[in-house]
């Protein structure tokens, strides 16, 4: 599914590239950086609850899985209220462009059975597609000064 996802990120930043759509751009990335938000949240809570499960008493193990929870919680919501505003933006500006999904680009199969539980996955997707796609950069090979003061 990651190369779905993936497909669909570059076919979306494609579109808006075309269209000089800087809010859109924006809008975009907002949204991937809550993806990514969200998956360091719910891996970092992974982490402490394996770590400090023995270490602390029960009561402070209780009351460090609820903060934790609500953090997951709460970043879930910006995921998926951004995901929203994203899909209305291109829907509503790209009639004609805009695929069944959305941004999701996920198969029309599993899109019917859409939850929040997906959006966490897509989370997931496309931020391993992302990263098992990146581009190693040289920044020698950009040019950049290294005695530009900013």
């Amino acid at each position: 599914m990651n190369e779905l996802v993936l497909k669909r990120i570059d076919e979306i930043i494609a579109l808006l590239k075309h269209k000089n759509d800087d809010k859109g751009m924006n809008l975009l990335l907002d949204t991937l950086n809550k993806a990514v938000d969200y998956v360091s949240v719910v891996t970092k809570m992974e982490i402490q609850m394996k770590t400090q499960k023995f270490r602390l008493e029960v009561e402070d193990y209780q009351d460090l899985v609820m903060s934790l929870d609500k953090k997951r919680t709460m970043s879930h919501e910006a995921l998926i209220s951004n995901c929203t505003i994203f899909n209305r933006y291109y829907k509503k500006n790209y009639p004609e462009e805009f695929q069944l999904g959305g941004i999701f680009g996920v198969k029309k199969e599993k899109l019917e059975n859409f939850n929040r539980q997906l959006i966490g996955d897509w989370a997931v997707d496309i931020t391993s597609a992302i990263f098992n796609n990146r581009e190693i950069v040289n920044l020698k090979s950009l040019n950049f000064s290294q005695n530009k003061s900013i």
